[in-house]
């Protein structure tokens, strides 16, 4: 469940978290989830483990045309 809270940030962190949430492609939202979720976790002295997609997200800019290219080509194919 979630539920709605109201603050008041540094306008400059507030610049850069925007930025960031467009550059991934997600919402400032999950920006802020995952930054307190990340602290919480620190905190406490749990390891996250992270997972390859969470590792590897945004690291590729892809056109949406080189990825339907990578996606026809035949991975068994003889070079």
């Amino acid at each position: 469940m979630q539920k709605k809270v109201g603050t008041i940030l540094n306008e400059e962190l507030l610049r850069k978290a925007k930025k960031q949430a467009l550059s991934e492609q997600t919402t400032l939202n999950h920006i802020f989830e995952k930054a307190i979720s990340d602290y919480l976790m620190r905190q406490s002295g749990v390891k996250r483990k992270f997972s390859a997609v969470d590792m590897s997200f945004g690291s590729m800019k892809l056109s949406r045309k080189v990825v339907e290219k990578i996606a026809r080509e035949d991975l068994y194919e003889a070079e």
